[in-house]
């Protein structure tokens, strides 16, 4: 059951980033990705899909931040990276997480999130879920991350997971965008933080790969078979 205690908790900490988002915006502690980043995702390909489309959408990835941390350490090139499991205030303290697993169970709190350590010593965290990009001090301070795993570069890189998609064989895969790319497309205007970036992307893979052309095919061969 939810108490008034746990009500203020979870109004105090939307207070605190609020007050903290706009002075973070104008340092530069917090923004979207960086157009390099999403440009290397173009080059990596999950079920059928550039990652560039699959991050870019946030109904893709909110809910689903174990596969789209590992995914996004993907268009880091040879930046050193872990990948972190945590229970974060964001998850915990949200009252309908109380109601429904009690105020103490971090273990069902649990995130994934990335810190991407740039060469210049600067440390990154990429969250998924948000679609953002926080300096790390700063989304500690905020989040309060309980740390319970960490994978680093070298362990990620030995994932089976990891391989999967860095060989992915998109000659194959493509077939399955014919699929999945109508939805995200009928869904690209509800996205708030990407959405003209990922029209552009939806509009590039469909070019890349002949789309109207593989719908064609795909046509031609049922008609064929039936």
């Amino acid at each position: 059951m939810v108490k008034v205690l746990d009500k203020v908790r979870w109004k105090l900490h939307i207070l605190k980033k609020s007050i903290v988002w706009g002075p973070a915006l104008y340092l530069q502690l917090v923004g979207r990705y960086d157009k390099k980043t999403i440009q290397n995702w173009q080059n990596v390909y999950y079920g059928g899909l550039p990652a560039s489309i699959v991050l870019l959408s946030n109904r893709l990835c909110n809910g689903n931040c174990y596969d789209r941390a590992l995914l996004a350490t993907l268009g880091f090139e040879d930046d050193d990276f872990n990948i972190v499991h945590a229970s974060i205030d964001g998850i915990k303290l949200r009252p309908d997480y109380v109601d429904a697993h009690g105020r103490n169970n971090n273990k069902i709190a649990d995130h994934c999130f990335v810190e991407r350590i740039l060469s210049n010593g600067k440390t990154l965290v990429y969250d998924t879920s948000e679609g953002l990009v926080w300096d790390k001090k700063l989304y500690y301070f905020l989040e309060r991350p309980k740390v319970r795993k960490v994978n680093d570069r070298h362990e990620t890189l030995n994932f089976c997971e990891y391989q999967d998609i860095k060989n992915a064989n998109i000659e194959n895969d493509k077939y399955a965008a014919l699929l999945t790319l109508p939805h995200i497309e009928n869904i690209a205007n509800e996205e708030v933080l990407y959405s003209d970036d990922l029209k552009k992307e939806i509009k590039r893979y469909k070019k890349q790969i002949d789309f109207e052309r593989l719908q064609k095919e795909v046509h031609e061969d049922m008609k064929f078979k039936k």
